[in-house]
């Protein structure tokens, strides 16, 4: 990837070009280009050699400059899961959008056909009344519109819970003007988190199972199931066994986390790639607290729950490297580093924290400070954050 040229964003912080990873004004986001660029080369070898297409999902980066990349090593396409990101990668040119969430009404409708005359857009559905809203917004612009079923293999979140269910809406597809149907979206949700390789791995078998006897049923009813989406990050290997998906909804692989580092450690020793932390918050040491336990030092840093996503584990600290430390949320504006007496850090120093989910993480900020090595390259737009 050539490097970033140094971007002007209405609100990026200042900086004082040529920049330096080590001179961020904090808090700020830290994409690291060299890891970014290794994590997209290594999905998209392994998806070569698969037989399978990438369509990862930009909720994860929600940046269209990222997107182009997937699109040059060989993605398909991109998913979305807002009608903000849908419109964001469609005015940026990026080719294949697929719309994986629900259609609220006519005027999500209206907003997601919009983005058909500029670019491929199918939607997926799992009831009745989107394929209404969507046909007659097509009709009113000229634009036809594909269409996936939406089926629910376990997560009980969205999509069709039976296979008549799916049939019923396929045929619905049919009998309207401006769609067309594609074939079928399986997202498992529920089985991407879990770190136990062996319980993943079951989880993925029932869902398979669920998944054949849609596609089994959608041929026999006589449809053609050309694309079946779904899975992730922390399945997409474990579905390769079964073999029954055409394309990858993988998302969070391309910068990682603190949560996806633990489902996928070890994968490399049984020939999955591996991927490394691309995204991170820097902030700086800003307060010298006072010792918890004669052990245990304790310090301040300006990043908390405004510019990280509590849910999940805690972050982690990988800058500067060496130092042991537990991270704990003291707030909005600021968090605990608990270190010990030998590996001080001291007032002024700057940290990076390894995002702990990295989707909610990166929605909270503008933009990516993007890095190579120590120098600060510029910066690049969150420009699909936000919503709805």
């Amino acid at each position: 990837m050539p490097p970033a040229p140094l971007d002007h964003h209405p609100n990026a912080p200042l900086l004082h070009w040529p920049g330096s990873r080590r001179a961020l004004m904090t808090p700020a986001l830290v994409l690291d280009l060299d890891a970014l660029e290794r994590n997209l080369s290594a999905m998209s070898r392994w998806a070569g050699q698969a037989g399978v297409r990438l369509r990862p999902h930009a909720k994860t980066h929600k940046c269209s400059r990222i997107a182009h990349r997937q699109v040059d090593l060989g993605a398909v396409g991109v998913c979305c899961a807002t009608v903000r990101e849908l419109e964001v990668m469609a005015a940026a040119g990026v080719p294949g959008l697929l719309y994986t969430a629900q259609l609220c009404g006519p005027g999500h409708a209206e907003r997601l056909v919009a983005c058909a005359k500029q670019t491929e857009v199918t939607a997926a559905v799992d009831h009745a009344d989107a394929l209404t809203w969507l046909d007659q917004a097509a009709a009113r612009v000229g634009v036809e519109v594909g269409v996936v079923v939406d089926l629910d293999v376990g997560s009980k979140r969205t999509g069709v819970a039976s296979v008549e269910g799916l049939l019923e809406l396929a045929r619905g597809v049919g009998r309207c003007s401006w769609l067309s149907f594609r074939g079928i979206q399986a997202y498992a949700a529920h089985a991407q988190h879990i770190v136990d390789r062996r319980l993943r791995r079951a989880a993925v078998t029932e869902c398979a199972g669920r998944l054949r006897d849609a596609i089994v049923a959608l041929e026999r009813g006589g449809f053609d199931s050309a694309v079946v989406t779904g899975s992730g990050t922390g399945c997409f290997d474990l579905d390769q066994e079964h073999g029954l998906y055409t394309e990858y909804q993988v998302g969070s692989y391309a910068v990682m986390d603190v949560e996806y580092r633990e489902v996928r450690a070890g994968v490399a020793s049984v020939g999955s790639p591996a991927f490394e932390p691309a995204v991170f918050v820097a902030a700086t040491v800003v307060g010298l607290t006072h010792a918890e336990a004669d052990d245990v030092r304790t310090v301040l840093v300006n990043a908390g729950q405004k510019v990280l996503f509590r849910g999940g584990p805690a972050p982690v600290l990988v800058r500067p490297t060496g130092v042991g430390a537990r991270y704990r949320f003291a707030g909005d504006e600021h968090g605990w580093l608990d270190t010990s007496p030998e590996n001080p850090l001291e007032r002024g120093e700057l940290v990076e924290l390894m995002a702990p989910h990295c989707d909610p993480t990166i929605s909270l900020h503008d933009v990516f400070h993007v890095v190579q090595g120590e120098k600060l390259m510029g910066l690049w737009p969150v420009d699909a954050r936000g919503g709805p």
